[in-house]
């Protein structure tokens, strides 16, 4: 069996003697930087969006005898609201049909790649991933040194607190220093996301990690595939002849199609289509998606991000998993 698929269309990956009768299996990738919303051309861009996900998942709940769901993560993270989004929608996809959920990492699984998978019920990865960083990290740069020495000034003029003193309006400034008590509010909210962080570890561990212990390894640290086995940070290395035999077994379907959504291309492919995807950015949307789940006829493809291995800070001021 291959994981991946035919000019990015639904493929079925299935050994010779499989059956209607034994269900099917979908797998749903989870490639590159995790963002919010509608991210118009995403799948040539490196990003996975939560709209990507839950349209993907509304599409998987429309097809018949759906058995299992695999979710095939490759990220580095991303937007910790997105990251939250995609892990819920997981959840609810897992309630509703009934069926058990395992996550395989390829590469990096890393912080919001990581909280996505714990929706999973099992977790896989391979020999060589790194997974872990659980955190939340805010950056916020400051210029204003370098703005003196080119005598550039910005003048800025906000609403003041009830006492007529400085508010919190232009917090994260660019162009000034940050005072004491804008970076001990900033420290405030990010802690509260690493806390939500490591209750939604503590519950997707749960009865293999306590709270208690998912803080210990949540400083942010990235660990190896052997490090995160030997903490319980996943349940098994292994390879796709693994995954596979792992998903029909919780499925309780041996002969169970493995059908994977995707529109993977090859190096040489994206290298064409880079032109093409500038000058139509529309064709790039989620209509095909929609279309579908309103009546329309089905796509043959679902829009997904292929890897690309970094961040993305779409603002000067940008809070991610």
């Amino acid at each position: 069996e291959s994981p991946a698929s035919k000019n990015g269309k639904l493929t079925k990956m299935a050994s010779s003697n499989s059956t209607q009768d034994n269900g099917n299996i979908f797998i749903l990738p989870i490639y590159g930087t995790i963002v919010s919303g509608d991210w118009t051309g995403s799948s040539q861009s490196g990003l996975v969006t939560s709209e990507d996900i839950t349209y993907a998942l509304k599409y998987i709940a429309k097809q018949e005898n759906v058995k299992a769901l695999i979710l095939d993560i490759n990220s580095p993270g991303g937007s910790v609201t997105a990251s939250d989004n995609i892990y819920h929608e997981i959840m609810q996809f897992k309630q509703e049909q009934k069926v058990p959920v395992i996550a395989m990492f390829e590469g990096m699984a890393c912080s919001g790649g990581y909280y996505s998978a714990m929706a999973a019920d099992y977790i896989m990865a391979l020999p060589t991933t790194w997974t872990g960083s659980i955190g939340v990290i805010m950056e916020v740069p400051e210029i204003s040194k370098l703005m003196g020495k080119v005598g550039v000034n910005v003048n800025t003029i906000t609403s003041l607190n009830a006492n007529g003193g400085a508010s919190f309006k232009d917090i994260g400034s660019t162009y000034r220093q940050m005072r004491p008590e804008e970076r001990q509010l900033l420290q405030t909210l990010v802690t509260q996301s690493w806390n939500r962080f490591t209750d939604i570890v503590a519950q997707g561990r749960k009865g293999k990690l306590n709270k208690d212990q998912v803080k210990k390894l949540a400083d942010g640290r990235i660990y190896s595939s052997e490090q995160a086995l030997k903490h319980k940070l996943i349940d098994q290395i292994g390879y796709r002849q693994d995954l596979y035999q792992k998903a029909r077994a919780l499925a309780k379907a041996p002969q169970a199609s493995i059908i994977c959504i995707t529109n993977k291309t090859s190096f040489w492919d994206s290298l064409g289509s880079v032109s093409s995807s500038l000058q139509n950015l529309s064709s790039l949307s989620l209509a095909p998606w929609k279309a579908a789940l309103g009546g329309g006829p089905e796509p043959t493809s679902l829009p997904q991000s292929n890897c690309q291995p970094m961040y993305m800070l779409p603002s000067e001021f940008s809070q991610r998993h």
